[in-house]
């Protein structure tokens, strides 16, 4: 399995080259909504899981190959199957890729933001999306599914800190799903986040893929108008709806088998995504009847619409 994958469209990002660095559901959290399934190992402490330059290479080489192709990356993005912040070679990575003059980004669920290590390794990157999706312990509990080693509190505290130090774009995304009584979690999330120095974006998402749990889809409507509603009232036109699916291309090498594997390992395809990159790739039907059969994907249905997912045996790689 290659670490880079794509490049994928990105709702915030543009055409966003995504970076693996966290084998499968190694995570801090086992979120109701997660589009890579439900978490099997919950953890918080930070390790090594692939040598840096093995990244960086496949980093180097993936780009190398899509720029060649006349293809453009506007981001490079780690947005692993995991927590990245789990890596704990994490900033020396952002370094070096870096250094490839793409700019490097990171979505991260914040659980570590009170490790003064994670801190500083995210202050490299260019851009950092960090997720709030309560300050509700209740409400965290239900949504996020923490490890029980994590406190609520030291998060966003961690948040605030980082954020002081900070001087690439800062955003936050905060999920919202069915069957969760929020009260006025809307008002409570906005105040912290205003009180958060350099934010630029707070986004009000919505699963738009399948999630973990099947009751875990969006909401009523009119939550997510109350939502944006409350934020607009506190943080201004930094408050932004982010419940519309991706369109645009996703990059393609010329193995169709890869580009899709890659990808669904952390970013559920839709019917049309995978036809495109198979004809891209020069490739026919029969290598997803193919790759249905043999396990290294799955198909699954969704608000109507077929999606395919990583197989047994593509996690198991």
């Amino acid at each position: 399995m290659e670490i880079a994958f794509g490049p994928i469209p990105s709702r915030r990002l543009g055409a966003s080259l995504g970076v693996n660095n966290i084998p499968p559901k190694h995570c801090t959290y086992n979120c109701t909504y997660c589009q890579v399934g439900r978490g099997t190992s919950l953890e918080i402490t930070r390790r090594s899981f692939y040598p840096p330059d093995m990244i960086f290479e496949s980093v180097r080489r993936r780009l190398e190959l899509v720029e060649s192709r006349g293809e453009k990356v506007d981001h490079i993005t780690f947005v692993p199957d995991g927590e990245p912040t789990l890596d704990i070679n994490l900033g020396r990575e952002i370094e070096m890729i870096r250094s490839l003059g793409v700019s490097v980004a990171v979505i991260t669920n914040s659980s570590l933001l009170w490790d003064s290590s994670v801190r500083d390794d995210l202050s490299a990157a260019d851009y950092v999306s960090f997720k709030v999706d309560a300050v509700t312990e209740r409400i965290w509990r239900i949504v996020d599914r923490p490890s029980h080693e994590l406190s609520l509190g030291s998060i966003l505290e961690g948040a605030s800190k980082f954020a002081d130090g900070f001087n690439g774009h800062l955003a936050s995304e905060t999920m919202l799903v069915a069957r969760v009584e929020y009260g006025d979690e809307a008002g409570n999330i906005a105040s912290f986040l205003s009180r958060i120095r350099g934010l630029r974006d707070a986004y009000i998402a919505v699963p738009t893929r399948p999630p973990a749990e099947p009751w875990a889809g969006p909401p009523d409507r009119g939550v997510v108008v109350y939502f944006l509603t409350r934020f607009r009232e506190i943080l201004g036109a930094r408050a932004q709806p982010l419940d519309f699916p991706e369109h645009g291309q996703f990059g393609h090498t010329g193995d169709a088998r890869s580009d899709i594997v890659s990808a669904a390992l952390v970013h559920p395809l839709s019917e049309g995504a995978v036809a495109q990159i198979l004809k891209d790739d020069g490739a026919g039907e029969d290598v997803l009847h193919a790759m249905l059969e043999s396990g290294e994907l799955d198909e699954v249905e969704f608000s109507g619409r077929k999606y395919y997912v990583a197989g047994r045996n593509s996690r198991g790689r």
